[in-house]
């Protein structure tokens, strides 16, 4: 497991520098566009080999804890954000002024 994660994340430090460089360039608006969900991915990438490396090291536990469901709205659409804004999708989220919470596995 931890070969693999060395060998995932060496290409992807590489593909993080090049981003890093042509942030620099002051791209025109589209190619930032990409340059921001190629950054944000890569980043992501690199907390999942994390995660998976800490989980495979320790035994899985359920650890439930009071969650607020807007976060988990915000944390969800976060995931998925680089798709809507590709595609172009038009949304809206409204959310009510009381928080609502319930016991949840982060």
């Amino acid at each position: 497991m931890r070969a693999l994660a060395h060998e995932v994340r060496n290409p992807l430090n590489n593909i993080n520098l090049s981003v890093e460089q042509l942030a620099q360039e002051n791209l025109p608006e589209p190619g930032a566009i990409y340059m921001d969900i190629i950054s944000r991915n890569s980043k992501r990438i690199n907390d999942l080999i994390t995660e998976l490396l800490l989980s495979s090291s320790l035994p899985p536990e359920n650890i439930r804890e009071k969650r607020s469901l807007q976060n988990i709205l915000d944390e969800s659409i976060a995931t998925i954000i680089d798709r809507i804004t590709l595609k172009k999708v038009n949304w809206k989220v409204c959310l009510s002024n009381e928080p609502a919470y319930i016991m949840a596995d982060r």
